[in-house]
């Protein structure tokens, strides 16, 4: 298992590489939802795995790009929901 092996936490990881624990263990790195690897940044235990802290260093540039894009989706959504012109929809 990998979380046995010392070393396998410090491989540098590529996009096709398997993301190696938890929800999306398996899953290819390109394929890790941007806001699971922001939150993941910021939890003290992942210093314990510095091929994926390497990884979402190299990749920060994109990873903000796809949470800001996210963002600015959530809002149009949120203005669009909050609106009372709901089509179709009986209150």
């Amino acid at each position: 298992m990998i979380w046995r092996n010392p070393d396998a936490r410090s491989k540098e990881l590529g996009e096709n590489d398997a993301f190696p624990f938890g929800v999306h263990k398996g899953e290819k790195m390109i394929a890790i939802p941007a806001q699971y690897l922001s939150w993941i940044s910021n939890q003290e235990w992942i210093s314990e795995w510095p091929a994926i802290v390497a990884y979402i260093k190299k990749n920060q540039k994109a990873i903000n790009q796809d949470l800001k894009h996210r963002s600015r989706e959530h809002d149009y959504r949120s203005s669009w929901d909050d609106s009372e012109d709901y089509i179709g929809m009986e209150y």
